[in-house]
């Protein structure tokens, strides 16, 4: 692990804060962010992805029961939030339960986790990703009551069939020919990786400062309550109780603590639900978060 862990999660928060106020105070346009979201997620992630792929190193790959010690946190605050949300709305309730279950792994989770144990974890964070994202949005399909016709397909088919998934694909492909790759392409996957993480944590505080926010204080403690602190607390006890090692429990347990997920507000966009709460609530998760982070790393 990254003994500078704190430190580098200092200069994340720093760098949220300078893409928020650079937005919010007019010196950058508003519409900066849309732009930037999609290089981080459709050059810079694939970009720093196959670069870990292709270094030699051992892979981490996640066993069945490393993921149960993930995913069984998860489904549990999932259900938590959706039984005792104060609303009989079916997609306000869940709403809320996938803001307080749904993490951001990929767009900021990845550059973070990679940053701090290594090139060797990356894939292992990938998989976690997409199988998260795809329990979630499908869980999300069926309890909100909502679904229209191929909804659920066209759902699970942007899940699968991402830039990441793709650059996966292409890492560990690269990783098995034989052959020296030239250095000139070696050389410009990992400076393209390399911004990953400074333009993430700049796109993120950009982008939320582009939103009006309005929150609802009872939901928002609550999901910060369930989010932030019980879902890393609930992750480290089971991979505890299943006796997965420290330094794999580590990495799912720092994975679990990262905030919540933009899909939350895209799904309160398509409904028309929730959508100022969404992003207030991704806003103080992401401060939590980091705070959460931190303590983790001591």
């Amino acid at each position: 692990m990254n003994e500078l862990a704190p430190t580098l999660l200092l200069s994340v928060a720093l760098l949220i804060l300078v893409g928020f106020v650079a937005v919010r105070s007019g010196y950058l346009s508003a519409q900066l962010h849309q732009p930037l979201m999609q290089f981080v997620n459709r050059v810079a992630v694939p970009a720093l992805l196959v670069n870990a792929l292709i270094q030699d190193v051992s892979l981490a790959l996640p066993e069945p029961m490393l993921l149960l010690g993930y995913f069984i946190p998860v489904l549990l605050v999932y259900l938590l939030q959706w039984r005792f949300s104060a609303t009989a709305d079916p997609q306000r309730r869940t709403l809320l339960a996938f803001g307080a279950a749904y993490s951001n792994i990929i767009f900021l989770g990845l550059p973070l986790t990679v940053a701090v144990f290594g090139d060797s974890v990356a894939l292992l964070v990938v998989i976690i990703g997409v199988l998260n994202n795809l329990m979630l949005v499908v869980l999300a399909e069926f309890s909100s009551l909502s679904q229209r016709s191929g909804q659920l397909l066209k759902t699970l088919r942007s899940t699968l069939i991402t830039p990441v998934v793709i650059a996966a694909l292409a890492g560990l492909l690269l990783r098995s020919q034989p052959f020296e790759l030239p250095l000139a392409l070696t050389n410009g996957v990992s400076w393209l990786g390399k911004t990953t993480l400074p333009l993430a944590c700049f796109c993120m505080g950009a982008t939320l400062a582009s939103f009006k926010i309005s929150i609802e204080p009872r939901p928002l403690l609550s999901g910060l309550l369930l989010k932030n602190l019980l879902l890393p607390v609930l992750v480290a006890s089971c991979c505890y109780g299943l006796g997965i090692d420290e330094r794999s429990s580590r990495i799912v347990t720092f994975v679990a603590a990262m905030p919540s997920g933009f899909y939350m507000y895209i799904l309160a966009s398509r409904w028309q639900q929730l959508q100022l709460h969404a992003i207030g609530q991704i806003l103080a998760s992401s401060l939590l978060s980091l705070l959460v982070l931190s303590w983790l790393q001591m």
